[in-house]
Parts: structure tokens; sequence; C-alpha cells
């Protein structure tokens, strides 16, 4: 007995309204498959853009952490105490954080854990993607808090470099004067011979130094010129010039000394960055791999 007959004598029907019945269930169910079909599929399209979005962003987010490697490679190689300059330290923003930030968790977790594409992992392999995904959001805070912390410890060490710098430019100033001044008078036969001696030692100390490259640079200045000079001084300190010269030395070669050791922990924050850096390049790379 078909459908038909039996929708008939259930209802008591004739066959023209049973017939109607039967063609608009078909129809209501039709449309009911197509229309649930295409939600699926356009679920399925939203979860697979999100995730090659995330991806996508992760993959970005690569590059831009090795970016940062190679300005914090280019900032030690400035900041080598023979040839150190200032180095501007600025703070970055990723962008592909503030992206991947701005699609809420709750998207971005269906796109790797609903779908009959997710379902398909074993149980093992789901577990293991649900901590790499946590993982992902753990790593974008830390590598924000880095960047961060980098900045605030960074900007006023070299804020502080900036305002030594500007100090060490008076005993520089009357050191170089004094000697000017002193080789001046090398000439003047009124001088004593022990005056004579010490000014034909700082005429030597100063010869040396002008041999050099990058004459003006503060560790040459300070080695080849404040240093002699302490030592020297420490030899004539009868002579009243003398005395002078160690003064301005020993405060020049004092303040460029802490001028060093600020730089030394500067460089020490940026060997500490880029460790960081490279830790986070690595995981994001296997973070990736696990999630596709």
């Amino acid at each position: 007995m078909n459908i038909q007959k039996i929708i008939e004598q259930l209802f008591n029907i004739d066959s023209n309204t049973s017939a109607t019945i039967i063609i608009t269930v078909i129809v209501f169910a039709l449309g009911y498959i197509f229309t649930s079909v295409g939600k699926t599929i356009s679920k399925h399209s939203i979860r697979k853009a999100n995730r090659k979005i995330f991806i996508n962003n992760l993959e970005s987010l690569i590059t831009s952490l090795n970016k940062r490697r190679e300005v914090i490679k280019l900032q030690l190689m400035h900041l080598n105490v023979k040839t150190f300059t200032v180095v501007p330290i600025s703070k970055i923003q990723f962008f592909q954080i503030s992206i991947l930030n701005s699609m809420t968790y709750k998207e971005t977790f269906e796109c790797f854990f609903t779908g009959i594409e997710n379902i398909l992992y074993s149980s093992k392999t789901s577990k293991l993607r649900s901590k790499c995904f946590i993982k992902v959001w753990e790593n974008m805070s830390n590598i924000e808090f880095w960047e961060n912390n980098m900045y605030e410890q960074m900007k006023p060490a070299q804020d502080e470099i900036n305002r030594l710098n500007e100090i060490l430019t008076k005993p520089l100033t009357e050191m170089r004067v004094l000697y000017t001044e002193l080789l001046s008078n090398m000439d003047n036969p009124a001088i004593i011979s022990l005056e004579k001696e010490f000014l034909i030692e700082v005429k030597s100390i100063i010869d040396a130094w002008l041999t050099q490259e990058n004459i003006d640079h503060g560790y040459t200045v300070n080695e080849f010129l404040s240093k002699k000079f302490i030592s020297l001084s420490s030899k004539y300190e009868k002579i009243q010039s003398a005395k002078k010269l160690k003064e301005h030395s020993v405060l020049a070669s004092y303040w460029y000394g802490n001028i060093v050791r600020i730089n030394e922990s500067i460089q020490r924050s940026l060997r500490d960055y880029d460790t960081s850096m490279r830790y986070f390049i690595k995981t994001t790379k296997v973070l990736i791999k696990t999630l596709q």
C-alpha cells in the first residue's frame, strides 16, 4: 500500500486532497533541507574564512617579529662601546595582534573546533589543538608585555644617557681648553724644565690621539686622552696645571664610565628582548602547524 492510500484512509480524504498534502510536505521538506544545507555551507565558509584570517595574521606576526629582531640587531651594533651612538628607542604596535583581538573569542574558537571539518579530528589531536589555541592568546599577551616593558625600561635609560652626555661636555671642554693653552706655552723660555717635560708628554698624548679614527668619539677620548692625562698628571702632581688637567680628566672619565654602564644595561635588555622574540617566533610556527 502506498503512502497516498494510507493518508486517504487515515484522514478519510479523497485522492486530490491527499496528493496536495504530499506535495506540500515534500516542498516544505525540500525547502528545509535546502535552507539547512545553505546555512551549513555559509557557516562552513565563514569558519574557513576566519581560520584563514587567523592563520594569515599569525604568519604575518612572525614576519613582524623577525623585522623587530633586525632592528634590535641594528641597535646592538650601534651600541658597541667603541662606536656607540644614541639610537632612538621606539615602541611599535603589532597590528596583527589588534586584528586577532578584534575577532571575538567565540567566533575564532568555533572556526577551529566546530563543524564537520573539525569534528573529524581525533580526541587526542583536538585536545592538542585546544591547548595551542589558548597558547596563541597567551603568546600575543606576552609579546605586547615585552614590547611595552622594553620601551618603559629603555626610554628612561636613553634619556639618562642624553643627560649625562650634556654633563660630560663641561669637563671635556675644560680639559681641551686647558691643554690647548698649555701647548701654546711650550716655547715659552720662562717655564722650568719639569713643566717643559710635562708639556712634551701632553703633546705626545695628543699627537697619539689625533692618529686614531673617530677622535671625537667618547671611547677614543676616554682611552687616549682622559685616562692618559690622569696617569700623566699623577707623575707630575707637583705642577699646578697637571693637577687641573687631572681634575678635568677624572670628571670626564667618571661621567663617561656612567654612560658606558647604562649602555651595557641597555644592551643586556635588548639581548633579553631578542631572546624572547626568537622564542615567540618559534612558538608561533609550531602553533600554526598544529592549528592548520
